[in-house]
Order: structure tokens, then C-alpha cells, then sequence
């Protein structure tokens, strides 16, 4: 871009307290580099006169959350979602009999406990949540996230497709008489017993642990073995509601790392090298 035009970028508003001065002393001193700066360097930004450690961070962090919010919407009209949740909720009401039952012996030791409707039902937050951090505070981590959600995501819809494929595990009465049984019984109303595998649940708590391990923004270790407690609550609570076998569970583990080893440890690493030789 352009210097003239950066600096009317800057002044225009969408950096509180950057006006018009401050976003031409920013020009000056770092050119074209100058919303790299921002976005990658804030520390930089102190020699400039007027803006402090903290006022930097500031605006940083506002900066990629403008940064991240921008490549979200990018990344929609990219890889087409519209088309993936479409597809998704096609063979959710096509596939409903004449699939392959994925239950084996082994589910048949795995008691029903209505008491893991929580974690199960807290999975669809968890990954919003994260994602909405990641925009904020860390914009490179939220595209790396999105890469794994929506390969690990449209790889499973593509397996379900091409192997139609449900379980028979579902209590046909409830064992128990109490409001979490309720709630079990609410989701299996809007959840069909087909398509589960592999588990999208699983492979979204694998998506979820890559993204919060790989960000520089989570580094404490009480968030990472947290959430990856957690995680396995979510992954256990699928087989003891019956909404999945062992089977979808193992094949979504496979899946999810799978995946997120090429995401960041292949596709992630070549992109950390390109973007050093462009600092």
C-alpha cells in the first residue's frame, strides 16, 4: 500500500485516539511495514512520541481484532461454509436407516450416565468461545483454527456420505426419571443417531487442544491442561449418552490428529517461514 494512503487508514477512526498526527509520525518511521508493526511488533511502537508500553498493546490488540475479523469473513467466502453446513444438514435428514451400525460388544460395558449432558451440550460454545478469542487476541492462531475445523469437519461429513453409517445405542426409555434424562432426551430429539463417524465432537475438542497449545496467547499451563481435561469430559460424554460408539471416538481421534499434525506441523511451519522473510 501505499504511505498516503496508510496514513488516512490509520487516521480514519478505526484505531481509537490515532488521529491524524500520530498516524503520519507512524508512516514516517516504519513505511510500508507499518500495520505489520502494529499487528506483529507493538513493542516497537514506543518510539514513536506519545505512545507508551501500554498504549501500544492497545493498539495492537485492536488492530488484530480487525485484522482477525477480516480474515474470518475472508475465509467464509473462501472455503464456501455456507456449502459445508448445507451439506451437513442434507445428509443429516437423508441418511436415516440403511447405514452401518457402528456399535460394537465393547458399548455394551459402557454404562448410560445421563449426568454427561453437560459437557456434551457445552462442546458448541467451547469452540465458538475460542474462536472468538483467537480473532481478538491472536489472528494467525484463528486462521490455523479454522484450517483444522474445516478440514477435520468436511473429511467427516465426506466419510458419512460415502459410508452412510449410524448407531443403535439409545435407550428406547429412559432408565431414570429426572431433569438430566430430560435434557438427554430433548437432544436426542434434534440429533439423529446417524452420521457419527468419525465424532465430530471428538475432532472438534482435537481442533480446540491444537489451537489452544500452538497459541502464544495460552501459554499458562493450568489453560492448556485445563481445557484438555475438559476436552476429554466431552469426548467421554459421547459414549456414556449413547450418541456415539468407541469406534467414532477412535476414528475421530485419528482424524483430528491427523489433521492438525499436517495443519501445524507441516502447513504451519512453511507458513512461519514465509512470514520471518517478510518481517
Amino acid at each position: 500500500e501505499r504511505e498516503e494512503d496508510m496514513i488516512a487508514y490509520l487516521s480514519s477512526g478505526i484505531l481509537k485516539g490515532v488521529g491524524p498526527a500520530t498516524a503520519q509520525r507512524l508512516v514516517e518511521r516504519f513505511g510500508t511495514d507499518t500495520l505489520l508493526v502494529i499487528e506483529r511488533e507493538p513493542e516497537r511502537l514506543r518510539c514513536i512520541k506519545g505512545i507508551t508500553a501500554q498504549r501500544a498493546k492497545e493498539l495492537s490488540d485492536a488492530f488484530r481484532a480487525l485484522t482477525g475479523l477480516r480474515q474470518l469473513m475472508e475465509f467464509l467466502a473462501r472455503y464456501d461454509l455456507p456449502v459445508y453446513l448445507a451439506m451437513f444438514f442434507t445428509i443429516e435428514h437423508l441418511i436415516t436407516d440403511n447405514y452401518w451400525a457402528t456399535q460394537t460388544v465393547i458399548d455394551d460395558y459402557i454404562p448410560f450416565c445421563e449426568w454427561f449432558i453437560f459437557p456434551y451440550v457445552s462442546w458448541s460454545p467451547l469452540l465458538v468461545v475460542l474462536g472468538i478469542y483467537l480473532i481478538l487476541k491472536d489472528a494467525e492462531g484463528f486462521r490455523r483454527y479454522m484450517w483444522s475445523i474445516m478440514a477435520t469437519f468436511l473429511i467427516s461429513t465426506l466419510i458419512c456420505v460415502l459410508i452412510p453409517n449410524g448407531q443403535d445405542l439409545r435407550p428406547a426409555v429412559m432408565p431414570r426419571d429426572n431433569i438430566f434424562c430430560d435434557l438427554v432426551a430433548y437432544t436426542y430429539s434434534l440429533d439423529t443417531n446417524t452420521n457419527v463417524f468419525p465424532s465430530v465432537h471428538v475432532v472438534g475438542v482435537i481442533d480446540a487442544w491444537f489451537a489452544i497449545w500452538h497459541s502464544k496467547r495460552l501459554k499458562k499451563w493450568t489453560w492448556r491442561w485445563g481445557t484438555g481435561l475438559y476436552g476429554l469430559a466431552v469426548i467421554a460424554s459421547t459414549m456414556f449418552i449413547k450418541q456415539h460408539a468407541i469406534i467414532d471416538v477412535l476414528a475421530g481421534l485419528v482424524l483430528g490428529f491427523a489433521c492438525n499434525f499436517v495443519v501445524y506441523n507441516i502447513i504451519g511451519k512453511r507458513r512461519d517461514c514465509r512470514l520471518c522473510r517478510e518481517a
